[in-house]
């Protein structure tokens, strides 16, 4: 599947401490090579918001598949993500 890391989420990361921001971003890259792998942790989101989440550690990556295409669009801390 091929990965796209929309700007916001970009600047997301970027503003994370380096050790975060790798392990966040081995996940997102893991999942989308194999994301029929059930070791994931991804989950619908529920309520009005479409698309999923990708837990790694206190931080998710919210992202969605559009046309195959795996787009990654907020990386927030698990306190805020939700709101």
């Amino acid at each position: 599947m091929e990965l796209f890391i929309l700007p916001r989420a970009q600047k997301d990361l970027a503003g994370l401490p380096f050790t975060d921001r790798e392990r966040i971003k081995a996940r997102i890259e893991a999942y989308a090579i194999s994301p029929t792998d059930p070791r994931h942790d991804v989950v619908p989101l529920a309520g009005t918001r479409s698309g999923f989440r990708l837990r790694a550690g206190d931080w998710r990556a919210i992202f969605a598949i559009v046309d195959g295409r795996m787009e990654v669009t907020r990386v927030m801390h698990r306190r805020e993500v939700y709101r």
